[in-house]
Parts: C-alpha cells; sequence; structure tokens
C-alpha cells in the first residue's frame, strides 16, 4: 500500500474470513529520531522486532542501513563496525537468515550491475 504522507504506517489485514481492512495511523515519532531520508528502489527485509531498509536512491544512491522497531516505534542507525561499508546500490535484494541480512546485486548511479554479496550479522544489535 503506498501512504500519501512519508510518516503514516499501514496496515493491510488479509484474514481470508472478513473483508480486507486498511488502517492508516499517523506514527508520532520521538524527537531528534533517526529516520531515514525518503527514498525509492530500496530493499527492506525483517530481523526480530526490526525492520531493516538497506540503500536505494535519493538524490544519489545511498549505502546505509536503517532500522525500524516495531516494539517502539523508532528508527535506528546501526553502525558498521571495522570501518566496514558497501558499495552505493539500488535494485538489490534482501534475505534475512535468522539474525543476518544477505544482500546481493543490484546496480549503481551509471546503470552498471553489481554483483557483490553483503552479509550483515546483526546479533548484536537485534538482541539488546
Amino acid at each position: 500500500m503506498v501512504s500519501k504522507y512519508e510518516d503514516q504506517y499501514c496496515n493491510l489485514d488479509l484474514n481470508p474470513e472478513i473483508e480486507w481492512m486498511v488502517t492508516i495511523a499517523k506514527i508520532e515519532l520521538p524527537p531528534g529520531d533517526l529516520m531515514p531520508i525518503a527514498r525509492t528502489y530500496h530493499s527492506s527485509t525483517i530481523v526480530g522486532e526490526f525492520m531493516f531498509v538497506i540503500g536505494g536512491e535519493a538524490d544519489s544512491d545511498l549505502n546505509d542501513l536503517c532500522a525500524f522497531s516495531f516494539k517502539e516505534y523508532q528508527w535506528y542507525q546501526p553502525l558498521l563496525i571495522d570501518g566496514h561499508n558497501f558499495s552505493p546500490k539500488r535494485f538489490h535484494t534482501a534475505t534475512a537468515i535468522g539474525n543476518r541480512i544477505a544482500t546481493f546485486g543490484g546496480c549503481h548511479s551509471e546503470y552498471i550491475h553489481l554483483n557483490d554479496l553483503n552479509l550483515f550479522d546483526l546479533t548484536d544489535f537485534v538482541s539488546k
């Protein structure tokens, strides 16, 4: 479902025994929340209570990792340790495997296809 506003939460109940119901609620984020910039062509996946949003495109291709807590309704920006980073990308895939996320492929701003595989171990982050 596409939301008209950037700060809305949309829920679609697909219970087959009743009519489909759509809930749209404005999320009040705490002051100083680390909400990511608006983007397209990103990937996202869920690990535990968190939805992770990876890369995409805003004014340029992005190489960030953002996490939204469904328990706290708050955004976080996990730090990539040891200076590890990944190339800016869009149109890539993201798959959750336990407490890890694997991203593959995509392309960068000049539409050169990528075949890199990134593995993010989120064990310390999701068990905080």
